[in-house]
């Protein structure tokens, strides 16, 4: 994990609220209600997405003292696992099966709704067979000053952790762009003027020409 070893990139989040007495019981909880459950507890699902231990991305189930190293700090992992269909096979495989199918049923032609029945059982034939992909991303939570960081610097993994962040926690948490700290500042009036009146501008070879 890169926030205990090595060198990553990340994405800074502000989480808004106040925090409660026993946090740390009510966000253990919360985290062990939204744990990564592995595709062998899943019925024909195509991707699973939750928290793990990070010391070890393998472990779905972890104890409180595996996630907060400090009582001011959550460290976990988030994971996602992906499995897909090859559609070149699942297309091969469908005359044999629609054939087996009009023998078993004894019709002499398939309906609509059977053709679509066939094929969403051979795709969970295939589904089954599919070795998943893994995804993991490291997540440290600086609670006391609501600062969360998140190992990934994509934007479809960011919007992934988000709003699995507010599924799990139940609490508002916004990016740390540059403009979002600009608003959120102590500046002067001069410096907030001048935050008002900023426009974009070109650099190049050819400026001002």
């Amino acid at each position: 994990m890169g926030f205990l070893h090595g060198s990553l990139t990340y994405t800074t989040y502000q989480v808004e609220g106040d925090l409660s007495i026993n946090y740390m019981e009510q966000m253990f909880e919360a985290l062990l209600k939204n744990r990564f459950i592995p595709f062998e507890e899943i019925e024909f699902a195509e991707s699973t997405l939750g928290w793990v231990s990070p010391h070890n991305f393998l472990h779905h189930h972890f104890t409180m003292d595996k996630v907060f190293p400090t009582n001011d700090h959550l460290l976990v992992s988030l994971r996602l696992d992906k499995k897909t269909v090859p559609a070149k096979v699942l297309k091969a495989m469908l005359p044999d099966k629609e054939q087996e199918y009009l023998q078993e049923t004894g019709k002499e032609k398939l309906t609509r709704d059977d053709k679509i029945f066939v094929k969403e059982q051979v795709r969970r034939t295939l589904l089954r067979q599919q070795f998943p992909s893994s995804q993991v991303w490291d997540v440290l939570y600086d609670i006391p000053a609501g600062r969360v960081f998140f190992g990934a610097t994509a934007l479809a993994a960011n919007d992934l952790f988000s709003e699995f962040f507010k599924k799990t926690f139940e609490r508002p948490i916004h990016l740390m762009s540059p403009e979002w700290r600009m608003q959120h500042a102590d500046l002067t009036s001069s410096m907030s003027w001048a935050l008002e009146h900023i426009t974009p501008e070109t650099f190049g070879a050819n400026h001002g020409q």
